[in-house]
């Protein structure tokens, strides 16, 4: 059962920070031009 926590949050944590990579890239990209 901890385990599958464990991994939940890691996986959360994963998509996070997916995300504010992904959005500052194209914040850059936007801001850039």
């Amino acid at each position: 059962m901890l385990e599958r926590v464990v991994v939940a949050i890691m996986m959360g944590v994963v998509v996070i920070c997916e995300v504010l990579d992904m959005s500052i890239f194209f914040w850059h990209k936007w801001v850039g031009r």
